[in-house]
């Protein structure tokens, strides 16, 4: 979405060329940690003692 929104942006503005690379880089980064932190609780409330969720 980010990139999106930059590349919207560079038609009414003028853009660095590695802003795009930048942008990408900063929303894998984002994602990655938000994963890792989800991973993290879950790991966290199966220690405590919840049950993990069978299939559906």
């Amino acid at each position: 979405m980010g990139l999106l929104g930059l590349m919207l942006a560079s038609h009414l503005a003028t853009v660095s060329s590695t802003a795009p690379s930048l942008a990408l880089m900063v929303g894998l980064a984002v994602g990655l940690d938000y994963a890792l932190f989800i991973g993290s609780r879950h790991r966290a409330q199966l220690a405590d003692g919840m049950a993990a969720e069978g299939p559906i």
